[in-house]
């Protein structure tokens, strides 16, 4: 009895730790996609729950899923083709968290997935990187190389709408779209990932590197082949532009010649009073 209130009380603690998590709304499939730091297309493996310490004390249930990657769309994985993706949430020895909103694995799936940054976890020696998204950062790819998914406007899911379960075939299938703009396959995936970084690296150079001022040459007159007398009144303060060095050797020169004035000054006026 005391290990089923133990296991309940753990339940309990964890469940409202996790409470407010999971608060989604709907948004355009090209921002999900321009947010994620890794994208990458694989095949699913076998999941596994786990306990992870925290930080700050305490643990958590983590579901830990094999993947094994085919592709790098968007980042780098430095090289790693054997990786798992992490989530909150599982159950262990009867222990259970559910998290509403995490995006479910089956072994086999050809899927998409949108990742985080890379973890370090006491729970395994692998390499983890965290789900980015919760199950807006999952798609499945069919035979056609088409994507499916929650963030997918023509397949969302009714939590993001507060739509009720048991009808939420019938809204699926009512806001369907068969329209070729409406399907995001891998070849339009890839499109926009690299118009994305492209105007990322634009802004980027934007900000490091201004475009320095253009120098305007002086105008010519076809008439009488000089410079024009306003352009020249203008460049004539440049052209005449006296060096610091120069100016400092010049202000010296004349601080010694008035020194030594002064110095036969005096010696005149001591003669006479003598």
């Amino acid at each position: 009895m005391k290990s089923i209130n133990k296991k309940l009380l753990t339940l309990l603690v964890l469940i409202q730790s996790v409470a407010h998590a999971t608060t989604f709304f709907e948004r355009p499939f090209p921002e999900t996609v321009k947010e994620a730091p890794l994208v990458a297309r694989g095949k699913t493996g076998a999941s596994i729950s786990r306990w992870a310490e925290l930080n700050g004390g305490g643990r958590r249930i983590y579901t830990y899923t094999e993947f094994q990657v085919e592709e790098v769309l968007k980042g780098s994985l430095n090289g790693a083709r054997n990786i798992f993706v992490r989530e909150l949430g599982g159950e262990i020895d009867g222990v259970g968290m559910q998290v509403s909103g995490t995006a479910q694995f089956r072994p086999g799936e050809d899927v998409v997935v949108f990742l985080g940054d890379r973890v370090t976890s006491t729970a395994t020696s692998e390499i983890v990187y965290e789900m980015h998204g919760m199950m807006m950062g999952k798609y499945n790819v069919d035979a056609k190389e088409c994507l499916s998914g929650a963030g997918l406007s023509a397949a969302t899911h009714p939590a993001l709408r507060g739509a009720d379960m048991h009808n939420h075939h019938e809204q699926k299938e009512s806001q369907k779209d068969t329209s070729p703009e409406s399907k995001w396959c891998m070849d339009r995936l890839k499109e926009l990932i690299k118009t994305q970084e492209a105007q990322d690296k634009l802004q980027n150079n934007a900000v490091i590197s201004p475009t320095p001022s253009p120098v305007v040459s002086p105008s010519v007159n076809p008439m009488t082949n000089v410079i024009d007398s306003d352009q020249a009144a203008n460049q004539a303060p440049a052209l005449q532009n006296t060096p610091p060095e120069a100016a400092a050797s010049t202000w010296a020169y004349i601080l010694v010649t008035l020194g030594s004035v002064m110095g036969v000054l005096l010696f005149i006026f001591w003669l006479k009073k003598k």
